[in-house]
């Protein structure tokens, strides 16, 4: 049993990526670099330039509707003569947080379905088959359907994006758990009597959690995405709230007299996507165990 300890602790030790080599091998990926600058700057803009930027994205002013770039306005007004950059700072916090709160509800979803799936032989074989009767159904059909029955709005949009995209978190960390529960220092674990919560809790999700923190960044620009399709189409965020997307759908009325209306918004979805695609790609280098010395 004192053997057992120290075996389980050492084995499990070596199979955790050390930080600083990660950090050191993440900072040679100059595109994740580029990208996590990126984001840190669209994250503080998000929380902190409503508290500077004296603005309010909901005032109307008609008559000064479609206005060009000023000193008043920064980025012009849109068709009823709101400000153009107050309302993509106020979109901001909308669509990062659709999409940082979607994935938190697939991650916990699939973390959960996974580990059970891979750690109890018994339960893998059903819990699998839902998985995949799941992974089969067109899914942004199914948020679709879904939203035109119980309404838009950032909760409904929140909810129905997170629980039709765990599957494929569960598909990685089942993936991830039958390769550790048969590790030394489960079996460590396991012999000096641990039970198979603690076990997974404690001694199992620690290694599959790099797999975990890359899938939920890769993720994050999935929910973007799918949010701002939604609020174009008229099923996501509601007007009068900003978000990226339905910007996008009220500007593609004036896409001659006002083309910034609708370069705007597009061009913060694109680099805010690929950002968190960059990010998530440098993240899974320097995570990788086996480029430890490398």
């Amino acid at each position: 049993m004192s053997d057992a300890a120290p075996a389980a602790t050492s084995v499990a030790a070596w199979a955790r990526p050390a930080a600083p080599q990660a950090w050191t091998r993440f900072r040679r990926s100059v595109p994740a670099l580029l990208a996590l600058v990126f984001l840190v700057g669209i994250h503080l803009l998000a929380l902190l330039g409503p508290y500077t930027l004296p603005l309010d994205p909901y005032a109307t002013d008609p008559v000064q509707g479609l206005q060009a770039p000023s000193s008043g306005h920064l980025l012009g007004t849109d068709e009823v003569g709101r400000d153009v950059l107050a309302r993509l700072i106020y979109g901001a916090r909308v669509s990062l947080l659709v999409g940082v709160v979607s994935m938190a509800i697939a991650i916990v979803t699939g973390v959960a379905v996974g580990a059970v799936a891979g750690y109890f032989p018994r339960a893998d074989a059903w819990v699998m088959r839902v998985t995949d009767a799941m992974m089969a159904l067109p899914t942004f059909f199914l948020i679709l359907a879904v939203l035109a029955v119980i309404g838009g709005g950032p909760i409904a949009v929140m909810g129905v994006i997170g629980l039709t995209s765990w599957m494929q978190v569960a598909r990685i960390v089942r993936g991830e758990v039958l390769r550790w529960r048969v590790a030394e220092f489960v079996e460590a674990a396991r012999m000096i009597g641990a039970g198979d919560g603690r076990i997974i809790r404690h001694h199992i999700l620690p290694q599959v959690m790099p797999s975990i923190i890359v899938t939920a960044t890769l993720g994050v620009a999935f929910a973007i995405l799918t949010e701002s399709a939604l609020s174009y189409l008229g099923l996501g965020i509601q007007p009068p709230t900003p978000s990226w997307g339905n910007m996008l759908q009220n500007a593609q009325q004036y896409l001659w007299a006002a083309p910034t209306l609708a370069i705007w918004p597009g061009v913060l979805i694109l680099l805010t996507v690929l950002s968190f695609n960059f990010f998530g790609d440098g993240l899974r280098d320097a995570l990788d165990p086996t480029l430890r010395n490398v």
